[in-house]
């Protein structure tokens, strides 16, 4: 419904794109149909060179050695985070959530 009202509202493709999780199914609201008021070719058309994000694996065969985007290695960030969040473990959502924000910080920098 968030995708279809924004294409009613003219905020779509090529002036806007949508940034998507990597599990979205592009088609998925095919069996949905009816639940809003865009066509299934609205909806093409509304994330039309959208972007997907996914987590980075949190292997253990990852080398720790290796500086992500921020400088900083898998190990370290795992460290952060759970001392930042009292956890005693990084999973695939906290990748995923980490992997997100560093990818539109890092793209937003490049706009400027």
């Amino acid at each position: 419904q968030i995708i279809c009202g924004a294409y009613k509202r003219n905020i779509k493709p090529p002036s806007y794109v949508w940034q998507l999780p990597g599990w979205f199914v592009a088609d998925e609201w095919h069996d949905k149909e009816g639940s809003t008021n865009c066509t299934v070719e609205d909806m093409r058309d509304a994330i039309d060179g959208h972007l997907t994000f996914d987590f980075a694996q949190t292997a253990s065969d990852v080398n720790n050695a290796t500086k992500l985007p921020t400088g900083k290695t898998k190990q370290e960030v795992e460290a952060e985070f759970s001392r930042r969040t009292k956890s005693k473990g990084f999973n695939q959502y906290a990748a995923y959530g980490y992997d997100a924000v560093v990818t539109v910080a890092l793209m937003l920098d490049k706009a400027i």
